[in-house]
């Protein structure tokens, strides 16, 4: 989960994510469920690689994961 953190906390517009092999960038796609601890209620993605994220590749693979389509984004909500 560090990695993740990291990779996300240094890359800001998910370069660092996107840059991944297609394996490595899957196990990390499905690691972002557990950012929603604490006070983070949800997770907004709108872009991927300077694109819409509703447009991307990533696009099936994170609504499998439980990201809700929103008008300009995915958003994936915490479960109470």
């Amino acid at each position: 989960m560090r990695d993740v953190r990291s990779r996300l906390a240094s890359s800001p517009h998910n370069s660092a994510l996107a840059e991944l092999p297609q394996k490595e960038l899957k196990a990390a796609l499905s690691r972002l469920p557990e950012l929603l601890r604490g006070a983070i209620r949800r997770l907004r993605l709108r872009n991927w690689k300077g694109r819409p994220v509703r447009e991307s590749e990533v696009k099936a693979f994170l609504v499998e994961l439980g990201f809700s389509r929103d008008p300009n984004a995915l958003v994936l909500y915490r479960n109470y």
